[in-house]
């Protein structure tokens, strides 16, 4: 599939002016909260948190509905968590499904065009990925017994690098958060 985009858009694109509704709703999703988006020319953008304050800006041609997602969705392959967390990566999916309602092409950071099934692919992956890393932790596993499957995610999401990687900052996460100091509970004596 190509997309192509006229010249005509690109100059309107070119000489417009940024229209920023950094404060709107995204595509009509109480789920979602706040996102910062806006317009330029013929196109529409949001800014969708990769990772605490690492935004990931998603641009959309109203023309013909095509959304990019660099940076968020990888077509046909495990997605990549480099500079972020599982519940980070899972919730900025989860964002991008919302906005991508309607949307019938999405270009990600690789691969060629792909639909919403590819977005709720990668939902999946996280979700797996978070459940196999804290099972392998709580049943005394070692960090580099990499899961070679995840329960409902394709096998040729885990067998490249991008998981392998995936996995060992997924069990660091899950490691540092399992031995981080708990808070003690408050003792408040009685003066009766």
């Amino acid at each position: 599939t190509q997309i192509v985009c006229s010249g005509a858009d690109l100059s309107a694109a070119a000489n417009s002016t940024l229209v920023s509704t950094s404060s709107a709703t995204a595509a009509g999703s109480d789920s979602l909260g706040v996102l910062p988006r806006g317009q330029l020319g013929p196109l529409d953008w949001w800014h969708v948190q990769r990772a605490p304050g690492v935004p990931v800006t998603l641009w959309q041609v109203r023309a013909n509905g095509v959304l990019t997602a660099h940076g968020l969705l990888w077509a046909g392959d495990a997605p990549d968590m480099r500079d972020s967390r599982v519940d980070a990566m899972r919730a900025a999916a989860q964002q991008l499904a919302a906005i991508a309602r309607g949307t019938t092409r999405l270009m990600g950071e690789q691969g060629g065009p792909a639909g919403l099934g590819e977005v709720d692919s990668h939902i999946t992956y996280w979700n797996a990925l978070d459940t196999a890393v804290r099972s392998a932790q709580a049943r005394g596993d070692d960090a580099t017994t990499i899961a070679a499957t995840l329960p409902g995610v394709d096998a040729s999401r885990t067998t490249g690098t991008a998981h392998a990687l995936n996995w060992q900052r997924a069990w660091r996460h899950a490691e540092d958060e399992a031995l981080r100091p708990q808070p003690r509970a408050s003792f408040q004596r009685s003066l009766r």
